[in-house]
Parts: C-alpha cells; sequence; structure tokens
C-alpha cells in the first residue's frame, strides 16, 4: 500500500522495507515503492501517521 494524496502526487510515499509491526518506519517522501506488511492473524490494527517531518513521515502498525 501507500500513503498518498487523491492525485498520487501532492503527497506519495511509500519504504522499500517492510513494516514490522509495532516499530516506526520512516518513509520516504515522494516514492515509486509500496509499503509492505504482514498481517500474522486476523484482526483489528491500528495505523498510525507521524507527520511531523513531511519529507520523511514515520509509520507504525500495532496489532492484536
Amino acid at each position: 500500500f501507500k500513503i498518498a494524496s487523491d492525485d498520487w502526487s501532492t503527497v506519495n510515499c511509500g519504504s522499500a522495507t517492510p513494516v514490522t509491526l509495532g516499530t516506526p518506519l520512516t518513509l520516504t517522501c515522494p516514492s515509486n515503492d509500496n509499503i509492505g506488511v504482514d498481517f500474522p492473524a486476523v484482526g483489528a490494527y491500528l495505523f498510525t501517521l507521524d507527520a511531523t517531518n513531511p519529507a520523511a513521515p514515520g509509520l507504525t502498525v500495532t496489532g492484536p
């Protein structure tokens, strides 16, 4: 998946490194890479985006 605006050009963030659950991942903006994630179990997952630094926002995914 990606973090992107509707036009895919105003905001287009990704990462060549996949998400590790519970560990912040620094995204690259702009990026042609998709963000990979492996969900080990069915359940609700929380996606938290820290956009304090818009050029390199942090994404953390936590789950059940």
